[in-house]
């Protein structure tokens, strides 16, 4: 494809998602993007992975600023599109259903919110031994009525209880960090939420 039927058909495709009425689809605002890279660490040579890539913003950013190789994983077509567009390398669909490479650096995400406690767990399985998981989340499993489930008594629940529980004891079997972002932080995003969200942060020992 030639750069100037890249370039209309990248306009074609944003068009088509103005909207971004893709469910669970919120890319990642300047200010948070920025953050979430300084806390990554990043230099040139590593191997990252970004996970539910939507259009790439977090690929786009590291491919600016480092020279690193990087992968991306999604699943909406026309969003697979626009990445191979940008020149990113798009290794899957199915992020759930994709048989975890542990030979990542960086792990760097902002996943679908109503998957995260599935999803975060999963990308931490993509790293190498030093590896660093660096990802944006729904703030909603620190919330008091929730912090009960860390219980044993839900380890085994196939329900939302022992899904807080499975996610919570990840969390705390893996040390990781858990930021606090400003409130709003995706209000000025190109698709707002006002959920209040966090930064988790994860090495792989």
């Amino acid at each position: 494809m030639t750069d100037l039927l890249a370039i209309n058909r990248l306009r074609q495709l944003n068009r088509q998602h103005w909207q971004h009425n893709v469910w669970s689809y919120f890319p990642t605002p300047p200010a948070v993007l920025r953050y979430l890279l300084n806390q990554a660490n990043l230099q040139d040579g590593l191997r990252v992975l970004e996970p539910s890539a939507g259009k790439g913003a977090i690929a786009q950013k590291i491919h600016e600023l480092w020279n690193c190789s990087i992968d991306c994983i999604e699943q909406n077509q026309d969003f697979q599109e626009i990445l191979n567009i940008k020149g990113f390398n798009v290794i899957g669909r199915d992020f759930m259903r994709s048989n975890p490479q542990p030979i990542y650096d960086r792990v760097i995400a902002n996943p679908p919110f109503d998957r995260q406690m599935t999803h975060i767990p999963q990308m931490f399985k993509w790293l190498r031994p030093g590896g660093k998981l660096v990802t944006i989340a729904n703030a909603c499993f620190l919330e008091p009525h929730n912090q009960q489930l860390r219980d044993k008594r839900y380890a085994n629940e196939r329900s939302r209880a022992g899904l807080y529980h499975r996610f919570l004891t990840f969390l705390d079997e893996t040390k990781a960090q858990v930021i606090r972002l400003p409130k709003g932080s995706f209000s000025n995003a190109s698709r707002t939420t006002q959920v209040d969200t966090v930064m988790i942060v994860a090495c792989k020992s």
